[in-house]
């Protein structure tokens, strides 16, 4: 008797636990699930995002818009474990001057493509790898036209610069009290590049702070933060690119928000067609992140 009560208990055990255990282990596919789960790199220039960036020294303009958007979303809330996918549709203008209360664009860097991202939590901090393919083109257009004279300023031609490259990055998030760390790096090989005296091969890497000050300001969290951004490519030489943010985001850190901040770049100009030119730039600007 004692056996067949300690059997039916061990069966009771069994058919409680397991089912337990396999609700809660569950992988949750969503089409659309109205966000994206990771936030791009506020220092690098190849990311979406909607913005102006100011240019004191010369009156000039980077106007960035566009964006990031996850189609499918596969989730396992168990093992803390995301899996997506989306599309990537951006472009950023380079306006040198304004005419007729409108501006003149004279340069546009246009990127579309797709990603696939893994987020993978732990306690206080994610680790999270991002590949992406994406064309970029880059244009001249009628803002560096001087039709008076009936040809491009400077005398300066259109390149046909096109590069398709994939991107694999692999980063981490971390929390300790009132600051978060962002650490990435990531390498790039281009399938296509033109003109072909570009090396096809980059590498970038970056790390953010951010200090949480108030929990109150416009309603919303409001953090203090500095971004810093390598990029090393062969334009034709492998050259590097320095890029630094300071500045103030208006919302949670990992979540969408107004960012307002100072920017100093020294190195390629993120204007692909004048792909040949350095720089060394100190910016004023603001963009809008979206999830």
């Amino acid at each position: 008797m004692l056996k067949i009560k300690s059997l039916y208990l061990f069966i009771l055990f069994i058919f409680y636990s397991v089912p337990v255990f396999a609700q809660s282990d569950l992988w949750i596919l969503e089409f659309m699930p109205g966000k994206i789960n990771l936030l791009s790199p506020k220092a690098s220039f190849q990311e979406a995002r909607v913005g102006i960036l100011y240019y004191p020294s010369d009156a000039n303009l980077k106007v960035d818009i566009g964006n990031s958007l996850d189609i499918l979303n596969y989730s396992n809330e168990f093992r803390s474990l995301t899996i997506s996918t989306g599309i990537d549709f951006f472009a950023y203008a380079w306006s040198k001057t304004i005419a007729g209360n409108r501006l003149q664009i004279s340069a546009l860097d246009g990127f579309f493509g797709g990603h696939l991202t893994v987020i993978k939590k732990n306690k206080s901090d994610k680790i999270y790898g991002r590949f992406r393919f994406i064309h970029n083109s880059a244009h001249l257009v009628d803002g560096n036209w001087n039709s008076k004279d009936k040809k491009w300023r400077d005398d300066y031609e259109p390149i046909p610069y096109t590069k398709d490259f994939a991107e694999l990055q692999i980063g981490t998030i971390r929390k300790m009290a009132e600051f978060e760390l962002n650490f990435y790096s990531s390498f790039s090989y281009a399938t296509l590049v033109r003109p072909a005296s570009m090396n096809e091969f980059g590498f970038n890497a970056g790390s953010e702070i951010y200090y949480k000050y108030s929990n109150s300001l416009f309603g919303k969290p409001s953090n203090v933060f500095i971004a810093y951004h390598f990029g090393l490519e062969g334009k034709p030489n492998l050259i590097p690119t320095h890029n630094i943010l300071i500045g103030n985001k208006f919302g949670e850190i990992g979540n969408e928000g107004v960012v307002l901040y100072l920017s100093y770049l020294y190195g390629n100009t993120p204007f692909n067609e004048f792909f040949l030119n350095r720089e060394e730039r100190f910016g004023i600007g603001f963009f809008v992140e979206f999830l």
